[in-house]
């Protein structure tokens, strides 16, 4: 698989970790607040929200006049930061205002996942380098990043199905194997792995990571694999 290639010199990067780049190169935001105060902007660009809010989603637990203070505060290192034409601020709002010079990975990635077509999936996950800004610990992340990470994973299985159905196997075997590097309880993607294996004739491969397979579920959930999966591994010592 080819990596996504980007021409913008104005990007941030958001899978994997918060990464901020102009035509200098890379910027640094010191301080989880700050990255915590972008990365909510980046989620809902061209939205503008009230301070107040974002103060209180920052420090829920300070006193109002405190969290005020601090916010300003990020929002004047924010603004020295960021390129002109970013953040859209008033006495009352703040907002990231997407522009044609600026790109962020999880914008393109939430337009790509939507489509149907396998080079759209394609480049939606060559985008994901991972769970979404996994450097950052707030609550209201959470819900995000488990959206980003099941559409993901289901591409992931669309496109496994469509390269098996071209007689692409080895692209079949490479989107399956993502699905189980994020996800190494999931059977049933172990299971196309294995039956894959057998279609290339990678038998003793294919039995290794059996033997894997029931040594993580032992481990993990102190059972045996599924009566499927175990019928998959049988199957292919006969052959």
């Amino acid at each position: 698989m080819q990596q996504y290639q980007i021409s913008q010199s104005q990007r941030i990067q958001t899978f994997g970790s918060l990464q901020i780049y102009n035509s200098d190169g890379a910027l640094f935001l010191k301080g989880e607040k700050i990255r915590s105060l972008l990365a909510y902007l980046i989620l809902h660009p061209r939205i503008l929200h009230r301070r107040e809010m974002l103060a209180d989603l920052l420090w829920p637990d300070s006193p109002p006049d405190r969290v005020r203070r601090n916010l300003s505060d990020l929002v004047y290192r924010l603004q020295k930061i960021a390129e002109p034409g970013w953040l859209k601020i008033d006495s009352d709002t703040i907002a990231l205002q997407p522009n044609a010079d600026l790109w962020v990975d999880v914008w393109e990635f939430d337009d790509l996942i939507t489509g149907k077509d396998p080079g759209s999936l394609q480049r939606a996950v060559e985008l994901y380098g991972g769970d979404l800004l996994s450097e950052i610990y707030d609550e209201w992340i959470l819900a995000e990043r488990e959206l980003r990470r099941s559409q993901y994973l289901s591409a992931l299985e669309i496109l496994s199905t469509h390269y098996e159905s071209q007689g692409e196997l080895s692209q079949a075997l490479l989107c399956t194997r993502r699905i189980i590097l994020t996800e190494p309880l999931h059977e049933p993607a172990h299971q196309t792995y294995l039956r894959l294996l057998g279609r290339v004739k990678r038998f003793g491969e294919a039995l290794a990571h059996y033997e894997y397979l029931r040594k993580l579920i032992r481990a993990e959930l102190s059972s045996e694999p599924m009566a499927e999966t175990h019928a998959i591994a049988r199957s292919l010592a006969r052959e």
